[in-house]
């Protein structure tokens, strides 16, 4: 959980730059290996939140017919624009790959 001056901006999600990309495919071509693409969509909305996190409605929606004051929003999801977003799916997907026998 992040905590506001201690841990607030641990939100570190690993990327590759476009030259690993094509040391990486030169390398492929070069030695013969097969390469495979993958694409996931909709990325951060994958992970859960490992905290809760709330937000006001936004402006011009209507509950039940009348103003959303007094309500909020409590995220269950990862959404886009978050701090923490990418460093959730990271956890999320390092996870996964790790409980397939990946190392």
């Amino acid at each position: 959980m992040q905590v506001w001056g201690e841990t607030y901006y641990e939100t570190f999600g690993p990327v590759v730059t476009w030259l690993t990309v094509l040391f990486l495919l030169v390398s492929s071509v070069i030695y013969d290996y097969n390469t495979w693409s993958i694409d996931f969509t909709l990325v951060y909305p994958q992970a859960d939140l490992d905290e809760d996190i709330f937000m006001s409605f936004p402006p011009g929606f209507i509950f039940n017919g009348d103003n959303q004051s007094g309500y909020c929003l409590k995220l269950l999801k990862n959404i886009y624009g978050l701090k923490q977003a990418r460093f959730n799916w990271y956890v999320w997907l390092k996870e996964g790959l790790t409980s397939c026998g990946f190392r």
